[in-house]
């Protein structure tokens, strides 16, 4: 995570650090649903 090196360079502090990483994984996975979502009818083959 950048959050992490910004942390260990002193620019924030630990709990500026943990909420970055929340907000970020939160903003991340919300862009995965919204990608699913728009791609529902996209075709999945079984390679196996």
């Amino acid at each position: 995570y950048k959050e992490t090196f910004a942390y260990l360079s002193g620019t924030i502090d630990e709990t500026e650090m943990v909420h970055r990483i929340q907000q970020f994984t939160r903003n991340f996975a919300k862009r995965q649903l919204t990608w699913f979502r728009n791609h529902a009818y996209d075709y999945w083959i079984d390679i196996d």
